[in-house]
């Protein structure tokens, strides 16, 4: 990933840093309440359309409880200065159907990762394992030292389908 700097001597994980730390002050919840999904730099300064008195605009979409009015009051009471330069939040309560539109100028700061859940399938594993070659060789392998079919499948499913994008697409496709 290329580092942009945004301003004379800033990058993003510098800012992102210290909106993290801002958060983690004055945002006093739990998880249930308050999960930050996305961060990012918007507004002006982004767009190179700024004066030298704005200020650094940051939209922060979250999951919770914790009210977009309340998560807004909790972290512009005690403002943050970033180069010296005031940053103003705007909160997005994604459980309130609030996203930001990434397709609009912004640069990306923080995005959480999505969890896969997947679901295992006997059936499914087994045409998987039939379609590549690897599996095929270890499930046999399995075979040959007795462990038996179903739970051949499953220590194939643990360990090759489940943390991988690839092996969880070919899956979903079986």
């Amino acid at each position: 990933m290329k580092t942009v700097e945004i301003f004379e001597h800033l990058f993003p994980g510098q800012i992102l840093s210290n909106v993290m730390n801002h958060i983690q002050n004055y945002i006093q919840v739990d998880e249930c309440e308050f999960q930050p999904t996305v961060i990012c730099l918007v507004g002006n300064r982004i767009k190179g359309a700024h004066s030298s008195n704005s200020d650094l605009n940051i939209a922060l979409q979250y999951r919770g409880r914790l009210r977009e009015d309340d998560c807004f009051t909790a972290l512009m009471n005690y403002p943050l200065f970033i180069d010296e330069i005031k940053v103003d939040f705007t909160p997005f309560h994604e459980d309130k159907g609030r996203t930001i539109n990434l397709s609009e100028h912004n640069i990306l700061l923080f995005e959480e990762e999505e969890e896969y859940t997947v679901d295992y399938n006997s059936s499914k594993m087994q045409r998987l394992v039939e379609q590549d070659s690897i599996l095929l060789q270890i499930f046999n392998d399995l075979k040959k030292k007795n462990v038996p079919q179903p739970d051949a499948l499953r220590v194939l499913f643990n360990g090759f389908v489940l943390d991988d994008s690839a092996m969880i697409e070919a899956y979903s496709k079986a």
